[in-house]
């Protein structure tokens, strides 16, 4: 299972992963079958490695990748005649490309949670992904729902 939860509000979030942790059995067991990486050198073999890896003694496995969805962003800026361009994130995508029919295929006893902070609607790895998965958005609240959270 895939979840995407992104956002600014931090609170938010952190309920969100602590609902899911709390779904996959004894925090004990889940601590030992917990893994938290960040993405900054992350390779795809990576993340196969530590998804495909069965769990110990427990139902399930959780990895937690944080800030792999930005990694995709598109950047905006001036070309050299000094008109706005955005640039796609080229990455990378070449090894990346693969992650979508890998989460087709990952192990049923892992549950994958990628995190980001600002990510937009245009980010082309969120909206691969999307279909895929169990995505949740926590912007920051604001207004009233800021005054009702209060």
């Amino acid at each position: 299972m895939l979840h995407i939860l992104y956002g600014q509000d931090d609170f938010s979030l952190r309920q969100a992963v602590e609902r899911i942790k709390t779904g996959l059995g004894a925090p004990e067991m889940l601590a030992v079958n917990t893994t938290s990486l960040d993405s900054e050198h992350l390779t795809l073999k990576e993340l196969k490695g530590n998804c495909n890896t069965s769990p110990f003694l427990s139902s399930a496995r959780l990895v937690i990748v944080n800030g792999l969805l930005s990694r995709f962003e598109p950047k905006f800026g001036r070309s050299r005649s000094g008109k706005h361009s955005i640039t796609e994130a080229k990455v990378e995508q070449g090894e990346w490309k693969a992650l979508d029919s890998y989460i087709k295929q990952m192990p049923a006893t892992t549950v994958l949670i990628l995190i980001d902070s600002r990510i937009g609607n245009r980010n082309p790895l969120l909206m691969e992904l999307s279909p895929l998965a169990k995505v949740q958005a926590f912007p920051l609240l604001r207004g009233k729902n800021l005054r009702a959270w209060i």
